[in-house]
């Protein structure tokens, strides 16, 4: 090798280390769209972040990618225990999350998009056990109502970040978890802000959720039923039309009617896509719960028993299975079988409603 080409590399490998940190290479992860062949991977520089959309720079040029088409995003420079957080997540295992994400340092994160990430992640990770019952109250503070306050303070923190609806969304199932219901309509309506019909219709079923929850039976069928009919085909807003139909059901089954909610439950059920976790889990909840009123509780425990079994990912919808679980045991004269399921209740989300009822 010559000495002018030993020179040359020298100063390249001199340039490159001086390219500053504003240069890494960010990955953004985007949801596959159903026969497509576009790449599930984008990759370049972070531009700016936003609550609609995140610009991704390539080769000089800005290319947006809407908010609701991102399954998350992964900074060049952030810790290794983030993407490990994220995989738990993913899983539904926010505890295990929570205590990977713990061991970061928050001096060993460096860029200011990769703290944010961090600090939201831990976030959501906590309100989502916090739903379920499974975070434990820090000095008597009540869970529900600490994470919510958190997420506001973000929220007021970082308007300009990519999460805004998500955390929205979020902090309002909270406060309709904690019994605060008007001032979660406030949190649903910033969601329903949002320029795309499946985040819309987020934020519709979340309050139609919200209304029935308060026993406002025809208010929460009427949300649905727009829900319902929201004439956007795309795939993701089906998504949340599905889970208007549950929530229909359930609004049938309340008012007497739950043999037509069975079999519009079982209709969805039959359709949906055994790897959509919250779906079923939903479903089968719903179909549970209908039984119940239908008064045919060994049809309900098999209804139940399927969200227990294979649809736990979600601490919510899980801890209302355990704890029908267990009145039903009671119903049906098994004891052993009751106590067992409540010591699970307790163990894993003993500061839930479901826990609290399921004494």
């Amino acid at each position: 090798m010559t000495r002018n080409r030993i020179s040359l590399l020298l100063a390249a490998g001199l340039w490159l280390a001086a390219v500053p940190a504003a240069w890494a290479i960010d990955q953004v992860h985007v949801v596959p769209k159903e026969g497509s062949k576009d790449k599930e991977l984008i990759t370049g520089r972070i531009r700016s972040l936003s609550p609609d959309e995140v610009v991704i720079e390539q080769r000089g040029v800005g290319v947006p990618v809407a908010v609701n088409e991102i399954r998350f995003i992964q900074f060049e420079d952030e810790p290794r225990e983030l993407g490990d957080a994220r995989r738990r997540m993913r899983d539904g295992d926010y505890r295990e999350a929570l205590d990977i994400l713990e061991r970061i340092q928050a001096d060993d994160v460096k860029r200011p998009e990769a703290k944010t990430e961090v600090q939201y992640t831990v976030m959501y990770c906590r309100g989502q056990l916090a739903l379920g019952g499974g975070l434990a109250a820090a000095d008597g503070k009540n869970p529900l109502v600490e994470t919510g306050k958190e997420l506001i303070k973000f929220l007021t923190d970082n308007p300009r970040t990519y999460h805004f609806y998500e955390a929205n969304e979020l902090v309002g199932n909270l406060l309709v978890a904690n019994g605060n219901y008007s001032p979660a309509a406030a949190y649903y309506a910033a969601m329903k802000q949002a320029k795309w019909a499946d985040y819309k219709l987020r934020a519709t079923v979340a309050m139609g959720r919200a209304l029935l929850a308060q026993g406002r039976t025809p208010d929460a069928a009427k949300a649905f039923d727009e829900a319902i009919s929201d004439p956007d085909p795309g795939e993701l807003a089906e998504a949340q039309k599905q889970l208007a139909k549950i929530g229909k059901a359930r609004c049938q089954a309340s008012s007497g009617r739950p043999d037509d909610a069975v079999k519009a439950i079982q209709e969805i059920i039959a359709n949906a896509d055994s790897a959509n976790s919250d779906l079923n889990a939903q479903a089968y909840n719903a179909l549970g719960a209908a039984l119940r009123i239908a008064k045919k509780p060994k049809e309900a425990v098999l209804a139940f028993l399927h969200t227990d079994l294979l649809y736990y990912k979600s601490p919510d919808t899980h801890a209302e299975a355990l704890a029908n679980l267990a009145a039903l045991f009671d119903e049906l004269h098994k004891p052993k079988h009751a106590q067992g399921v409540r010591e699970t209740l307790k163990r894993q989300y003993g500061a839930s409603r479901w826990a609290q009822q399921a004494r």
